[in-house]
């Protein structure tokens, strides 16, 4: 599966920004997690992959390193995913204001 990431209005790759903003392990592991969904697509453990209940098509990326960070992402095309959002996991129950935002972007491409 090929991989993409948002952009915003402006042109700024907001994915890519938020993984350089990270340490060089939590940012590695990224890498490493996105790698993984390039290669194995949705054939990947639960451990690193979950539909988002109750939201079409929308699919959770999920990393633990120091931290647990999530990027959240929709398939567009055949083969083809596109990360909408990334955050910091830092309470059991993911934000409403990350899941608002994931939706608003998706509206792009669903």
């Amino acid at each position: 599966m090929k991989v993409l990431f948002y952009k915003s209005n402006s042109g700024r790759n907001l994915i890519l920004e938020y993984i350089q903003n990270l340490n060089s392990a939590d940012g590695s592991e990224c890498w490493e997690v996105i790698k993984l969904l390039e290669k194995y697509d949705f054939n990947l453990s639960a451990k690193y992959l979950k539909r988002m209940k109750g939201i079409k098509r929308l699919w959770e990326l999920r990393v633990s390193s120091s931290k647990e960070h999530r990027f959240f992402f929709t398939v567009i095309k055949e083969n083809v995913a596109i990360i909408l959002h990334a955050f910091t996991k830092k309470s059991q129950k993911t934000p409403m204001k990350e899941i608002k935002t994931t939706i608003q972007r998706s509206k792009l491409y669903l």
